[in-house]
């Protein structure tokens, strides 16, 4: 769509608009994204106070993402929808926001079709980490045969005992991770980012009672050199105005060198070959794993504060921005809740002045409505306050860094026609 500069999406249509007091806030996060083929690209997302199992995706303008897009992906959520505007120029810009007098047009020249066909289908990966979930816990999932898109999720016992909540509602559920089909199909749930069942699995994924997965994987390829040691997966996170998070993969041969580069090749590989069991008789060494481990947390630890010293300026003037757009979005409530409150006194104090017994019948009806009305201007200014609040309190970056996972590798030499093989 074209837009000015400076210019902001339509208000909300008054038949869209939540129910006065009916609880639950619109809340919205930066995300960064990790497209199939690597790239790593900025997101923002808001989620919906009252949603309706519908998402939308927003492709911005040559632009890219930037205030417009943020604010349309939160008037989307106020209708029920959560929604997710993403930036074309990850590729080449990076993840950080871009400054008002950001320059895109050096960035627009390098974008590709294929690069943002990759881009919006980041959110595959979700697809992928929900599949290996469920199946670990037994659940099966069947394609609906004359809906495309579609799956019938059957839960196992022992996801019910883990899930009680999910599973009270009963032991199917209809889904798909497509939005164009949620949108199609009410009835069918949209499984993404605030769905409970997603958020769910990903909160056991990261619970500290949650195994995880470590022991001996054996691969054989004629890409790398053969070599052996220990490799993990470190997830590190940062929390200012604008939250992200980053998978560090760390690969220490049995030597104690750092591999970066194998590191990186055992990551990409990881996603596309399967890992299984090692073959009997290869026992998983022990000799040098305290070490190998010493010098991956330092890695890690050394990434992690690099990162956050890069990121404590932008957030500063992320900081200004967003309190800039919060301001905006409860200005454009406040001017909404109060011109229903003035609107329904004047009808109260018309009804008031009636001589008509009809109107005079309806009044309690109307001192209520003004009572809610007043309630919903204050809970506003108590909301924005709260908000408000909490964003001042992102003016530096909070960093913390868990491993997710660590294993030994082998990796053999492979003819140069062989196929690639794990095991």
């Amino acid at each position: 769509m074209c837009h000015d500069a400076d210019s902001h999406p339509p208000e909300l249509p008054a038949d869209l608009r939540p129910a006065p007091m009916a609880g639950g806030a619109l809340e919205t996060r930066d995300l960064v994204l990790t497209a199939p083929d690597g790239n790593r690209l900025r997101a923002f997302e808001a989620r919906a106070p009252h949603p309706t199992g519908g998402g939308v995706v927003i492709f911005p303008d040559w632009r890219g993402l930037g205030q417009f897009y943020e604010e349309l992906a939160m008037r989307f959520a106020e209708a029920g929808y959560d929604a997710v505007a993403f930036d074309y120029f990850g590729r080449t810009a990076g993840t950080d926001p871009h400054p008002v007098d950001f320059d895109q047009m050096p960035h627009l020249a390098k974008t590709t079709p294929e690069g943002i066909a990759a881009d919006a289908a980041a959110a595959a990966a979700v697809e992928r980490f929900v599949r290996k979930a469920l199946r670990q816990m037994g659940v099966e999932m069947d394609q609906v045969a004359d809906l495309p898109g579609v799956w019938d999720v059957k839960f196992s016992q022992r996801f019910a005992i883990e899930f009680p909540k999910i599973a009270k509602d009963g032991p199917t559920r209809r889904v798909t991770f497509e939005p164009s089909v949620a949108l199609d199909m009410e009835t069918v749930e949209f499984l993404a980012f605030g769905n409970e069942l997603v958020d769910g699995l990903v909160a056991r994924a990261r619970s500290r009672d949650f195994g995880g997965r470590a022991g001996t994987r054996c691969l054989k390829t004629a890409e790398i050199e053969p070599t052996d040691g220990w490799f993990f997966t470190y997830e590190l996170e940062f929390e200012g105005v604008v939250r992200s998070k980053e998978l560090m993969p760390v690969f220490v041969e049995r030597s104690g060198e750092p591999r970066p580069d194998v590191a990186a090749w055992l990551l990409e590989r990881a996603m596309q070959l399967t890992w299984e069991e090692p073959p009997p008789g290869l026992a998983l060494p022990t000799d040098g794993i305290e070490t190998a481990l010493a010098i991956a947390d330092r890695a890690a630890a050394t990434r992690l504060f690099e990162r956050q010293a890069e990121l404590a300026e932008l957030n500063r003037g992320r900081l200004e921005q967003e309190r800039a757009k919060l301001t905006r979005y409860y200005e454009y409530r406040e001017r909404s809740a109060g011109a229903k409150l003035a609107s329904t006194a004047r009808t109260l104090e018309r009804i008031k002045s009636s001589d008509n017994p009809d109107e005079i019948r309806i009044l309690p009806v109307w001192v209520k409505n003004l009572e809610i009305a007043q309630r919903t201007v204050d809970a506003l200014t108590t909301d924005r306050d709260r908000r408000l609040r909490e964003l001042d309190a992102r003016d530096q970056v909070a960093v913390q860094q868990q491993m997710m996972t660590g294993a030994y590798v082998l990796v053999t030499a492979a003819e140069p026609d062989q196929p690639e093989a794990s095991s």
